[in-house]
């Protein structure tokens, strides 16, 4: 039984993991985004590329979203040398946006940070049997190609701004 409420918590911590910080966030014009991250479309005639998403309906995605609150505070506690306790008060009074902008966090860094602790969970669920060494090697590659898009997308929209001829 544990291990099986410990594999829903890491799925469910790279799903959420991946909604929110794989390829940030996708607005079609006349989309807003709330700050639980869904979408509310006004006046779109289908435009919009995100899907509502239900609220949690089982005890086990908030093992998810727990599992995934820590290791961000764990993440942003280590990038901004404050404790811990300190960057999880800021972030349940002010949001995430106004932590990263406090400490001046690079989102990138902070992505690398997040990818390398997944990883490391997934080799330590499979180490313990939790997962199968296929499914931690699966996730691993997953993360290691979703950045690997990520830093191509920023490759080349930088080139394409250096290139630009100017007026």
């Amino acid at each position: 039984m544990t291990k099986k409420i410990v594999t829903i918590l890491l799925m469910v911590s790279m799903m959420m993991w991946g909604a929110a910080f794989a390829g940030g966030r996708q607005k079609c014009e006349g989309t807003k985004v709330s700050a639980s991250g869904t979408s509310t479309v006004t006046e779109t005639a289908g435009t919009d590329v995100r899907q509502h998403r239900p609220p949690h309906g089982h005890p086990g995605d908030l093992l998810g979203k727990y599992l995934h609150d820590n290791m961000m505070t764990e993440a942003l506690s280590e990038l901004s040398g404050q404790p811990a306790e300190t960057v999880k008060a800021e972030l349940e009074a002010q949001g995430a946006r106004k932590v990263f902008e406090t400490y001046k966090i690079d989102h990138a860094t902070f992505r690398t940070l997040m990818d390398s602790k997944t990883v490391k969970l997934a080799q330590q669920a499979a180490n313990c049997g939790l997962i199968t060494q296929d499914q931690a090697t699966a996730i691993a590659q997953e993360i290691e190609s979703a950045a690997a898009a990520t830093t191509e997308t920023t490759t080349t929209e930088t080139t394409a701004t250096e290139t630009e001829p100017a007026n």
